[in-house]
């Protein structure tokens, strides 16, 4: 199961030529050093058992045959060639066969090993990778927010810069259509706040600096407004018209 897992692993890797991270790895590295732990746990477990049941095979065949049977319950159902290739060797009992078949099974082990050295480190590389990516994203989000800020920053400075310039104009020449100073200079102040703005985006009285200009926008309207609507008409004198009889003769 072990080398089925990494022989998965390994071929998925190097299908592409052009290595890519995978955005989600499988098994994740969470998974991957569970498994790993619990596969050696269990490797111990069949070693321990083997060992045993040899040591008690003299002594104790019957408990010696249990122990194996608890060995191999740690392991999958066996391939039946693999079984008839087993009995084949027992049967023949060449020592020299036996010594073959140990000298593989010392190799395929070192090969596991290997290979399960190399999964965790491709592993740890994609995760990495990800790390790295989803930093990418996060550096190119606060960029793009930046860039948002400093347009809106540069559309609040000119919008400001035009209120400062009618209030100017309002001082000068307000009183023609009804707009005193102080008024004018309410509209400058608004200017002011609103090229202020940029400064204070960040702040926590934003929202109250917003709040107060909207306001003293709309108050000085709707004062403007109730002048024009309560303004008396100018009355122009009536025109006397002299008749002949009343011209001195």
């Amino acid at each position: 199961m072990r080398l089925a897992l990494l022989a998965l692993l390994l071929a998925g890797c190097t299908k592409s030529a052009v290595p890519t991270p995978d955005p989600q790895p499988e098994p994740g590295e969470q998974a991957t050093q569970s498994f790993g732990q619990k596969q050696d746990r269990a490797d111990q477990k069949i070693s321990a058992s083997i060992t045993a049941a040899r040591e008690a095979i003299p002594t104790n065949p019957a408990g010696a045959d249990k122990e194996l049977e608890v060995a191999q319950s740690f392991l999958p159902a066996p391939a039946p060639e693999e079984v008839a290739l087993s009995r084949q060797r027992i049967s023949k009992n060449d020592t020299k066969e036996f010594q073959e078949a140990q000298a593989k099974g010392k190799e395929l082990a070192a090969e596991l090993e290997n290979l399960w050295g190399k999964m965790e480190a491709q592993q740890a590389k994609s995760t990495k990778d990800i790390a790295e990516l989803k930093q990418q994203l996060i550096d190119k989000h606060l960029a793009l927010e930046q860039a948002r800020k400093d347009k809106a920053s540069t559309m609040l400075s000119l919008v400001g810069a035009g209120i400062l310039a009618v209030g100017t104009l309002l001082v000068a020449f307000g009183h023609f259509i009804g707009i005193g100073k102080f008024n004018a200079a309410l509209v400058i102040l608004c200017g002011i706040a609103t090229v202020s703005l940029p400064w204070v985006f960040d702040s926590s009285y934003f929202p109250w600096v917003v709040g107060v200009t909207l306001a003293v926008i709309a108050i000085e309207v709707s004062v403007v407004l109730w002048r024009k609507m309560t303004a008396k008409p100018v009355e122009c004198p009536a025109i006397q018209d002299h008749s002949p009889e009343d011209q001195p003769k």
